[in-house]
């Protein structure tokens, strides 16, 4: 039986979030069940974008830090760990405060590059992947999600942070690759097959809602969740918030290819499945067409009538061109210094929305694709 906890916490107050991870690790053995002295324990952080804490895009500094002292305490040594999209790995931890957090700690920051091409233990949509080497340094990976939104794969968590172990430049070619939501959820269960987190503590505290990962809004859930298995923790995140887990593809492919056994999942700590949603008004991502992926002949037949594509607020935009950087098709051109969306080579991964700093780049919908939500509800 997989078991996940769940404990209340509702502020990033050094001393209540610590209290909050470890009696969240506690109930599943305690950090000595996983971190060894001598061993080098990566924490593998979201590290989306140069970003503040409080924008609730990246893992909070005071998770992290609190990871990153009971994994001390163990006589462990610790580094945090991602590759960011677009931004700078330096410039984005000394954002997110995690520069700090090793100043605090004695961790030390490493990125997340050097690709190697690595064999996946499942081969649902790849039988290889690039990873970065560098994961061959530690003995243990403890996964630090954050509980966001997604306009792509309408919730990211604990599996989806692997992606982050791939390095910048071959997440836009996957992209490319795997250009739908279903090919996509089923390269990141490939991808988590090679990293395969020995732990994963999700960030609940404050979470995403609407059009995450990063031009969504803050939203207080007051948890912090922990398990062994990535999916099983994920499963329990998203009905947290009221989502129902088959409405995610990476969930639904889960189920069906046999990863998990979601009725045997045991909820441990401060809540019950009962309780659930414990926020009854979070707000799901409107660009991610929830349940119309599975309709996938309805979705081929009326591509045009079911469509939705980014397009730009010009106003807000700032001329930053990360949304350039950023686009794996080359579908913008950056000539004007304000993008200009190609939209017969744009794939509606929403990578430029991602990016943006501004929230200047909004999702806009078809008509039939309008009717088709406002009949959904």
């Amino acid at each position: 039986m997989v078991k996940v906890s769940m404990i209340k916490c509702l502020s990033y107050d050094e001393k209540q979030v610590q209290a909050a991870v470890k009696k969240a690790v506690d109930a599943l053995g305690g950090f000595g069940k996983f971190v060894k002295k001598g061993q080098k324990v990566l924490l593998k952080v979201n590290l989306l974008e140069s970003r503040k804490p409080e924008e609730c895009v990246t893992t909070h500094p005071s998770i992290v830090k609190a990871v990153a002292l009971l994994c001390k305490k163990q006589g462990a040594k610790v580094f945090i760990g991602d590759s960011p999209a677009v931004s700078g790995f330096e410039k984005s931890a000394e954002t997110a405060g995690f520069a700090q957090v090793c100043k605090e700690t004695g961790a030390r920051l490493v990125e997340l590059s050097e690709p190697v091409e690595t064999k996946t233990k499942t081969g649902f949509a790849a039988k290889k992947l690039f990873i970065s080497r560098k994961l061959n340094d530690f003995d243990v990976i403890i996964n630090l999600p954050k509980l966001k939104t997604h306009i792509f794969t309408g919730f990211t968590g604990a599996v989806k942070n692997c992606y982050g172990c791939v390095p910048k430049r071959i997440k836009g070619e996957y992209h490319l690759k795997f250009p739908d939501s279903d090919s996509f959820s089923k390269m990141l269960l490939d991808l988590h097959s090679i990293v395969k987190p020995n732990l994963s503590i999700m960030d609940a505290v404050f979470g995403m809602e609407g059009e995450g990962p990063s031009a969504g809004s803050p939203k207080q859930i007051g948890a912090i969740l922990a398990s062994e298995s990535a999916i099983a923790l994920d499963f329990i995140a998203v009905q947290s918030v009221g989502i129902r887990p088959e409405k995610i593809s990476l969930l639904a492919f889960a189920k069906k290819l046999g990863l998990e056994e979601f009725d045997r999942i045991q909820l441990l700590g401060d809540f019950k499945a009962g309780d659930f949603p414990i926020v009854k008004d979070f707000k799901p991502s409107k660009a991610f067409n929830y349940g119309l992926s599975r309709i996938n002949f309805l979705a081929k037949l009326l591509r045009k009538f079911f469509n939705k594509k980014p397009a730009l607020i010009s106003e807000k935009c700032i001329s930053c061109g990360k949304c350039f950087e950023a686009c794996p098709a080359g579908a913008i051109d950056f000539k004007t210094k304000k993008p200009v969306f190609d939209y017969s080579k744009c794939i509606k991964c929403f990578c430029c929305q991602e990016v943006c700093p501004q929230k200047a780049i909004i999702t806009d919908y078809s008509l039939g694709l309008k009717i088709f939500k406002k009949l959904k509800g």
